[in-house]
């Protein structure tokens, strides 16, 4: 009776580990940057999928997440690990969850307006958001309104530019400022001839 003998060869898999700088328990604000590094064992060639079309063979990279939307976005990020031999292994994803910013694009009724001069302001509608407007220093009003007027004067006699400004906050709490000039002119002084 012949006995058929033949050599096999086993090679090993590799093993797929990865680290973040930053653990995301909870969602994170738009935009926010990762520090991943690979410590996977036995690989000779690996590839990092960020979930948002992006990859990347750097065995340490820091990889900037955006979210241009109105809603929450997820992320899946994958470490797939190869060998020479073809034997590959992945983990499974960690997820990155990224809240939009909320829109901070307001509207004032004029740019350039004469003292004492009443002025609408109008935010972008945010659901459940909070709106801090900051016409000066010591003049700043927190709203749940979209709407806002204010009587802006100058008694100097050259033109005051105020710097108004709008700190929105989304349901999510993410927060954006924007900043827009407006012009506001003196009385005219009668005693001029």
């Amino acid at each position: 009776e012949a006995i058929l003998e033949k050599q096999i060869t086993i090679f090993h898999s590799p093993f797929s580990v990865f680290a973040m700088d930053t653990v995301f328990e909870a969602p994170a604000c738009n935009p926010v940057s990762i520090r991943f590094t690979n410590q996977s064992l036995g690989a000779d060639s690996f590839i990092w999928d960020f979930g948002d079309g992006s990859t990347s063979t750097n065995p340490v990279v820091e990889h900037t997440f955006t979210n241009s939307t109105n809603y929450f976005q997820y992320f899946q990020v994958y470490l797939k690990t190869f060998t020479n031999q073809g034997c590959k292994d992945s983990l499974p994803p960690k997820y990155i969850t990224l809240y939009p910013l909320p829109r901070t694009d307001f509207v004032m009724d004029t740019v350039s307006t004469c003292s004492p001069a009443s002025v609408g302001f109008s935010a972008p509608a945010e659901y459940n958001g909070l709106y801090t407007w900051i016409f000066g220093p010591d003049d700043v009003f927190a709203t749940n309104a979209i709407h806002t007027n204010r009587v802006l004067v100058n008694l100097g006699e050259t033109d005051t530019t105020y710097i108004i400004s709008l700190l929105s906050q989304n349901q999510f709490g993410c927060t954006a400022i924007d900043s827009q000039e407006l012009v506001v002119h003196p009385l005219p002084n009668p005693d001029l001839k």
